[in-house]
């Protein structure tokens, strides 16, 4: 809420996966953090969830893309637009998902007058005190929701059997 305090979380543990890539365009990765308590982690996925809604993240995202785009040339970024992902969510204590999606357009080059997306989703699990995302990127088409849900099941499993 705007106006409102930070929540202090304090996180006692955390691990990251490698980065994995099939072919030029399509990745995912994850992340797990364990927090001092089950409300420190049921705080944190709320805080992520809020953070995520409203035009204040797509400026924010918007802000981050154009920045990083700032000397690239060749293309041109269109507006982000980030939605709830409809996704099957595991037998875990909360799980919600996000997807990023940024059009751009190919302005030079071989490729110029193609415009695609990039579609970027992160799914958060939370189970007990630990959360974990799910992070997926693909470009032209969303990332394969087969793959993905297989991918979400994977981690919900890990952590279940973590607890």
């Amino acid at each position: 809420m705007p106006g409102s305090r930070p929540i202090r979380l304090t996180k006692i543990g955390d691990a990251d996966s490698q980065d994995f890539e099939k072919g030029d365009s399509t990745q995912t990765s994850s992340s797990a953090t364990i927090y001092k308590s089950d409300q420190q982690a049921q705080d944190a996925i709320s805080e992520a969830a809020a953070g995520m809604s409203g035009t204040a993240a797509e400026g924010c995202f918007q802000d981050v893309v154009e920045k990083a785009a700032r000397g690239e040339k060749g293309f041109k970024l269109g507006d982000v637009d980030i939605g709830e992902l409809k996704f099957t969510p595991p037998d875990v204590d909360e799980a919600k998902a996000w997807q990023i999606v940024i059009p751009l357009e190919v302005t030079s080059g071989a490729l110029k007058g193609l415009s695609p997306d990039v579609y970027i989703e992160l799914t958060a699990l939370r189970e007990g005190d630990t959360v974990a995302s799910v992070f997926t990127e693909d470009v032209l088409s969303e990332f394969d929701p087969a793959l993905r849900n297989q991918l979400v099941q994977t981690v919900a499993g890990r952590m279940s059997g973590a607890s």
